[in-house]
Formats: structure tokens, sequence, C-alpha cells
């Protein structure tokens, strides 16, 4: 079952909701200022730059690093990118998982029951989110949205950075909403597939027609 939910800036989380639980989240990352970094549409078709090259390869990274994460559907905009993330989380991964925690003195994670999932995809359990092992707890809930948003853009933001990008920066919030039916994910799949195709029109267009 999907997870009911509305329309928010990241900052207002739903109460009661950790955002590491199973289910399927809509995502909208913009960059700082609105600024069109990522390369441009003509005709419909949207051609990357490179730092828009970067974005895609981070995206791939991204479900490779996490067992639990699928991307089920993404588009990169001139100015933003959206993403329908899928959560799905495994009890004995997650326990193997917190005992390989435990053994370098890192805080656990909180154990949850989940649905089983390939052997493939569970030989990716030891992988570090930033490809290392921390020794100090982050912030954010480990596994949630905001962590996995919050480590995907400070990646893109180093590799591009190091390109001799500068100034390039993200929007500080992102933007999620739970998807709670399967009306509403094939609706918003849609909507990622059609977005090249309408940009003239799109908000986030700095010169749109609207």
């Amino acid at each position: 079952m999907l997870y009911k939910g509305k329309y928010r800036a990241e900052s207002t989380r739903l109460n009661g909701h950790y955002y590491t639980e199973d289910g399927w989240y809509f995502i909208t990352i913009c960059t700082r200022d609105m600024e069109c970094a990522f390369g441009k549409i003509q005709n419909g078709i949207m051609g990357l730059s490179e730092i828009g090259c970067v974005v895609a390869r981070e995206l791939y990274r991204t479900e490779k690093l996490r067992y639990y994460v699928t991307l089920d559907r993404w588009i990169i905009m001139p100015n933003h990118i959206h993403v329908i993330i899928k959560i799905e989380r495994n009890a004995v991964i997650d326990h193997m998982h917190n005992q390989f925690r435990q053994q370098i003195n890192q805080t656990p994670v909180v154990e949850t029951s989940r649905r089983d999932v390939s052997t493939t995809r569970a030989m990716l359990l030891f992988n570090d989110v930033n490809g290392r092992i921390q020794k100090n707890p982050p912030r954010l809930r480990p596994h949630s949205i905001g962590s996995i948003v919050g480590q995907f853009k400070t990646s893109c933001t180093k590799q591009i950075r190091k390109m001799g990008h500068h100034n390039f920066a993200w929007q500080t919030r992102f933007y999620d909403r739970i998807i709670w039916n399967g009306d509403t994910l094939n609706t918003i799949r849609k909507y990622i597939r059609l977005n090249p195709v309408k940009w003239e029109r799109d908000r986030n267009n700095p010169e749109s027609l609207n």
C-alpha cells in the first residue's frame, strides 16, 4: 500500500511519517535562483550540458548505492529535476546492517519488517551512501528521503565545482509528495514524460509564455 500525503516544502514534514518507510515519493529539486545549468530543450528534447551529465550519473549512482531505493522515473530539466523514488526495505538485510554498524561502534538503524529483495541488490548492503564509513551519525535520519536527496546534492555539487563551475548551487529546500495510489503514480509518470514537451509553458521556465 502506498502512503497518503500532500505537496509541500521539504521542511514541512508529515506528522508521524519519518520518510524512511516503504512507499513511493515524488521529488522535485531545483537549482539556486532557477539557473538553467543542466542544458537546453529544443523541439521537446532535453540536451544535457556537462553539469547535466554529472546530475544524470549521480541519479544512476543513487540507486546503485542503496539496495532499498529504486528510481521509477526521472527527468532532468534545464533548472530542476523530477524523480519518483520507491523505497522498499528488507528486514534481514537491515538486521545484518545493524550488526555491522554495531561492530564499528556506530549507532544502529532501526529495524523494520520489509519484503525480500534480490541477492544481487542485497550485495550492495555494505556500500556506504558516500562510499565510505562515517564515524559520526548524520543529523538527518539515515535512509530517509531527506538524507538521500542531501547526499545526492552534495555529491553533484562537489563534482560540478571541481569542473570549474564554482558558483553552482541548489535551492536549499526540495519538494516532495507521498504517492498514495496507483492512479496518482501513473499521472506523475505521465507528467514527467511530457515535461520537456511542455517546457515553454512550465512555471519553472524563466522565459515561460505564461
